[in-house]
């Protein structure tokens, strides 16, 4: 029995997720991409120990989410990871605790609340724009204190990877790239 396909704005977030790390622009996406230019970029940005969070985080996330065992991934092999949104009961725990793991990165000051410097320092990391930013902060800002707390953060990324229709959370990497 054939299953119903993707709905179409999940695919588009994911897309884009893509497509933000398609360095070289070939249609699929490396390891280095994904965990090792991001933590170079991270050391600057973010200095040794912050960089050393995001390497756990996103050595797991390339693990679990992305490339497995192999060096790279194509579009459609992580969908297929992460269609498992739709059918697995346990994978919104997963990427909950996936979310907290980026959570601890982008918290640079280790006060539970994330500013917009340390939300732009992250997003740099990751060579989103810097006009980018603001909007994205914004909208993840769900209370309006000028502040992304733990929950409002894994509120978006749960919402990016795991809701199907337009959300505050669609913009947790920066605007929609495809």
């Amino acid at each position: 029995m054939a299953s119903a396909p993707p709905p179409y704005y999940w695919l588009r977030k994911l897309r884009s997720f893509f497509v933000l790390h398609d360095r070289d622009l070939d249609g699929v996406i490396s390891r280095e991409d994904v965990v090792d230019y991001p933590v170079n970029r991270a050391k600057t940005f973010l200095g040794e120990t912050k960089a050393k969070d995001l390497e756990i985080l996103l050595s797991r996330g390339w693990a679990d989410f992305l490339g497995g065992d192999n060096q790279t991934a194509t579009f459609d092999a992580i969908i297929g990871n992460f269609a498992r949104t739709f059918t697995d009961p346990n994978f919104s725990e997963v990427n909950t605790k996936m979310a907290e793991l980026m959570f601890t990165a982008v918290d640079i000051n280790n006060d539970n609340m994330v500013t917009l410097e340390e939300y732009t320092r992250v997003l740099e990391c990751f060579v989103v724009h810097p006009l980018s930013v603001q909007p994205s902060f914004e909208a993840l800002d769900a209370n309006k204190d000028g502040l992304i707390s733990k929950e409002e953060f894994i509120d978006a990324a749960l919402q990016y990877f795991q809701c199907t229709c337009e959300s505050p959370g669609a913009l947790f990497w920066g605007p929609l790239r495809a």
